[in-house]
């Protein structure tokens, strides 16, 4: 037999390897699309975790996200998988090891593609898009280090560095790192405090990661603090209509009342409930707990309300 007459068997388990990677794609795309519910998306995961060598370049900003490279890069993977498989069950056959070679070049290429990706990125986009793959993968030490690293290569006037700290802050608090975090949750204020990053919105965020950071480490002065600044800007951001901003008053009346300061608590307490029952949009579980709350605390200091 001839290798023009070999060729078509060579490539058949590939073909329908590919085949079969094209027809679930197809499918899964009809599903979400018939849903219509973009959470529905989140079956693409299958095809992240099954496509995993190539699809983690589509955690690259650079990588692309459209569903059809995701459809060529996938199939194409597949397709490598059968041909390898099928030239190693034909190795004895004339030119067998011709064919491999071929597969093994082939599928070599497509998995190393987020390498190519990440290639053609500046160096610190490049250790940023290694870090967030890394935490998305689950390894958050990893992600730490080269979370960090890109913040130091990162040009001064990146208007993404703000953005940046406050996530290595998060990975920080995650990995209850709270000293690390504390220093980058500043350096995100200090970030929007010298006018780098000037929306109400960074400030807001900033002073909300702080109150909470300053909460796990029971630093609640420090907590009040930021909570108080973070209704300031409340109001700027949503003009008084803010289930967060009832929530921060809700939170000062908590540190209130573990300082046994009851009245005040309670004076903090209705203000939270009081705008929540306001809002456009009420939470009634929210309401429902804090009214619980309420009785607790009056019944707790004798009083009867």
């Amino acid at each position: 037999m001839t290798v023009t007459e070999e060729s078509p068997r060579r490539f058949l388990l590939g073909l329908v390897f590919g085949g079969l990677h094209s027809a679930l794609f197809l499918l899964l795309a009809l599903v979400v699309a018939a849903s219509g519910d973009p959470q529905g998306g989140m079956v693409f995961y299958i095809f992240f975790w099954l496509d995993y060598p190539v699809s983690r370049s589509f955690m690259f900003a650079s990588g692309g996200s459209g569903g059809g490279s995701m459809f060529f890069l996938g199939g194409l993977l597949w397709f490598s998988y059968g041909w390898v498989f099928q030239s190693l069950l034909q190795l004895r056959t004339q030119h067998g090891a011709w064919w491999l070679d071929g597969a093994v070049s082939l599928l070599t290429a497509v998995l190393f593609v987020p390498e190519l990706t990440l290639a053609s990125m500046p160096d610190w986009e490049e250790q940023w898009e290694r870090g967030t793959a890394a935490v998305q993968a689950g390894d958050r030490l990893k992600g730490i280090e080269h979370v960090s690293k890109a913040i130091e290569l990162s040009p001064s006037g990146n208007q993404s560095l703000s953005g940046m700290w406050d996530y290595l802050g998060r990975l920080h608090v995650d990995a209850e790192n709270y000293g690390a975090a504390e220093a980058a949750f500043r350096m995100v204020l200090g970030q929007v405090e010298t006018g780098q990053t000037s929306r109400p919105i960074d400030h807001l965020n900033a002073h909300n990661q702080l109150s909470w950071l300053y909460n796990r480490m029971e630093k609640y002065e420090g907590e009040k603090t930021h909570l108080e600044k973070a209704i300031e800007f409340n109001r700027l951001v949503y003009e008084g209509d803010s289930t967060q901003e009832a929530h921060c008053w809700a939170r000062l009346a908590e540190i209130e009342f573990k300082r046994g300061k009851t009245e005040e608590a309670l004076r903090l307490l209705d203000k939270a409930i009081n705008m929540e029952e306001g809002l456009t949009h009420p939470s009634e579980f929210l309401l429902s707990y804090r009214k619980e709350m309420r009785l607790k605390w009056s019944e707790a200091s004798g009083k009867k309300n």
